[in-house]
């Protein structure tokens, strides 16, 4: 048995011995040391396990996720409704988890988190929540980060949410945004250099600005 069919033995096992990944269809295809996974999960959170599962197998050098998340439907009620009022409750159950004004959507499973937080592990917290609720298949994460309480700060913020929240070319979910002492600091991955001119024009004209600082990389889907 060479290398690679033992490695793809042990991550097969793994993966079968996981009580997070009943009830999933997942192949395994190994090369050289690098794992294929493809087939269907329930969740994201499933889809998380089964890359955890085979990145801890000694000797996998790398893993290639060609997973996709479907959902089953449940009882006939709304998907989205059921996994808003999830995602929501989880949130809630978070006590350092504190963002202020927040706004949850789903769409199709694909959550949208909206508000104000002070720092970016809460913002990446509340990701890791959200990703981790049943029926979950995408998190855009759009929480801007204000390390204070100035009001200006947070107005700014504010206003960056309600010009960005309905703007389908900007995209929420690789835009990190945080604004201190009237600085805003754009950071992040944008596909064109349209959309990284719309990102700091539709900001550069708000009323309290003192300066951007617009750290955005235009990187094309040629360039991944």
């Amino acid at each position: 048995m060479n290398s690679d069919q033992r490695l793809k033995n042990q991550v097969l096992s793994a993966l079968l011995l996981d009580q997070r990944l009943e009830d999933t269809a997942i192949d395994v295809v190994l090369r050289e040391g690098v794992v294929s996974l493809r087939g269907t999960v329930g969740s994201v959170a499933q889809l998380s396990a089964a890359l955890e599962d085979a990145l801890a197998i000694d000797g996998v050098r790398n893993v290639n996720n060609e997973l996709h998340v479907s959902l089953k439907p449940l009882h006939g009620i709304p998907q989205d409704t059921i996994v808003r009022q999830r995602v929501i409750r989880n949130l809630l159950r978070k006590a350092t988890l504190v963002i202020r004004g927040y706004d949850v959507e789903v769409l199709e499973g694909a959550v949208t988190i909206r508000g104000i937080t002070r720092s970016y592990g809460i913002k990446t917290e509340a990701v890791e929540v959200a990703a981790r609720t049943e029926g979950v298949i995408q998190v855009n994460n759009f929480i801007v980060v204000v390390p204070s309480d100035y009001a200006l700060d947070i107005a700014i913020a504010e206003r960056i949410i309600e010009t960005w929240g309905p703007d389908p070319d900007i995209p929420l979910h690789s835009i990190d945004i945080e604004v201190n002492g009237g600085i805003v600091r754009l950071a992040g991955v944008v596909s064109t250099d349209l959309v990284y001119r719309k990102a700091q024009q539709s900001i550069s004209g708000m009323l309290g600005l003192r300066a951007m600082v617009n750290n955005l990389v235009v990187q094309t889907i040629d360039e991944e």
